[in-house]
């Protein structure tokens, strides 16, 4: 006999719009480096580079494994909305108490730490490096929004609030 290929509608709701989602923040985290090259050059855009994915490094290596953990878990209790709320208040207050101190100290020390990692030749990164801490201190707590939209099957919502804050981005290019 045949395997059953229906999909069921919710499913494929649920995907299309999470798909929807990853591509419109894709394009609006990228669209940086689109005008930077543009308008800066290969070199400045390279400085950029250097400090976008040194900034991201720490970030990513703690809210993807995390978020490996919480949205399963969040799923689970999704319809207990106490102990939602509760257990995902403490988790951003404790990844606030990690990320917020670990991103001001490097940003304080950028110039340091630039050179620790990337040598004397990669100076021009540090002040770049600076402001984009200073502007992602909150990011490791946000980017946590989207555990609460999937956890609850609301991606149509997670997809039309990443269209908004996209354009918000864009605009503010």
């Amino acid at each position: 006999s045949r395997p059953d290929l229906k999909v069921d509608g919710d499913i494929l709701s649920f995907g299309a719009n999470l798909t929807g989602f990853n591509l419109v923040n894709f394009f609006s985290r990228n669209l940086d480096n689109i005008l930077i090259g543009k308008y800066s050059g290969a070199i400045e855009l390279g400085y950029y580079d250097r400090a976008y994915k040194l900034l991201l490094f720490p970030l990513q290596n703690i809210t993807q494994p995390l978020t490996r953990v919480m949205v399963p878990l969040l799923s689970r209790i999704h319809e207990d909305k106490a102990r939602f709320r509760d257990l995902y208040v403490r988790t951003n207050w404790m990844l606030a108490a990690v990320t917020m101190p670990g991103i001001a100290a490097l940003t304080l020390t950028s110039e340091q730490v630039v050179a620790l990692l990337f040598g004397p030749r990669w100076t021009a990164v540090a002040p770049i490096f600076a402001w984009l801490g200073i502007a992602s201190l909150m990011q490791s707590v946000s980017s946590t929004t989207g555990w609460i939209f999937i956890c609850q099957g609301k991606t149509k919502t997670m997809f039309h609030w990443g269209i908004y804050s996209s354009l918000t981005t864009v605009a503010s290019f």
